[in-house]
């Protein structure tokens, strides 16, 4: 089943976040640097994720849980 346009955008920003955070450290990274990797508008980011601390709360969440699976 192919992917809807907003989930595939979502996760292009949650991956370019986590370069950018890995990169420059989450504080140092904007949401403009994040937009900017995934080329979309700033309004379009927020379409996505309501703040910045919104994304970094989400792709911490996701890999958490991960991590935490293959430890169980």
């Amino acid at each position: 089943m192919p992917r809807h346009r907003f989930t595939d955008t979502r996760h292009r920003i949650e991956k370019a976040a986590i370069r950018l955070f890995v990169e420059k450290g989450v504080t140092e990274t904007s949401v403009r640097d994040i937009a900017r990797a995934v080329d979309i508008s700033e309004g379009a980011l927020y379409r996505h994720f309501v703040s910045k601390e919104q994304l970094v709360w989400a792709v911490f969440e996701r890999h958490y849980v991960a991590f935490a699976g293959r430890l169980d």
